[in-house]
């Protein structure tokens, strides 16, 4: 499992004491509010994939996107000081070590990192999205189908991004109890319902 996830965006300074507008990949989430050390990452370096929290009905509940890094020495480290809620998916963060505007402003396009052992423990039944990415898929018949390599959200709902391995291309497959029966994160397995034309 991915030790590192992704919470939000760093959009640009706000104010004249170094406060960011931070946009979290899930606008359900307030996770911010309970954390305190995060680490930031180049937009660039990170890959776009869901890092949500999901149920067994498959909704989100805490943030979104996976880290693709793999070492200590590609986060900066931060301290949060304050955060607060603003609307929507977006919080305004100040960091102890940012006093400025431009300062601020410098941050813009990071990407928030927080360790996974920070984060608030999971309910039985819930995983981040993160998880499902190399999980084997299967079929109705159980037989197996391919390898989720991503978990993509363009606004309307979470998407499996599973590799075929019939024809080596890659479906969307949508979240949701309609497309996808069961997510076992312990044996690294997906069953889908269906897999019909769906992208």
């Amino acid at each position: 499992m991915n030790s590192w996830i992704e919470l939000g965006v760093l959009c640009r300074a706000h104010g004249v004491r170094g406060a960011v507008r931070l946009r979290l990949f899930n606008p359900d989430s307030f996770v911010v509010s309970s954390l305190k050390d995060v680490y930031l990452v180049p937009k660039e370096r990170g890959k776009k994939n869901t890092s949500t929290v999901a149920n067994k009905q498959h909704s989100s509940s805490i943030n979104k996107y996976q880290s693709a890094l793999s070492s200590i020495s590609d986060y900066m480290p931060m301290v949060i000081s304050q955060a607060k809620y603003v609307g929507e998916a977006d919080w305004l963060v100040h960091f102890e070590s940012i006093t400025a505007r431009e300062a601020a402003q410098a941050l813009s396009g990071f990407v928030m990192v927080a360790n996974r052992q920070d984060l608030p423990s999971l309910q039985e039944g819930e995983y981040y999205l993160s998880d499902l990415v190399g999980c084997k898929v299967y079929g109705p018949t159980k037989d197996h189908l391919g390898e989720v390599v991503s978990v993509q959200n363009y606004g309307a709902q979470d998407l499996l991004v599973v590799r075929f391995l019939s024809t080596n291309e890659e479906r969307l497959i949508p979240l949701v109890e309609d497309f996808v029966s069961l997510v076992d994160i312990k044996d690294s397995r997906v069953e889908l319902v269906s897999f019909g034309e769906v992208d």
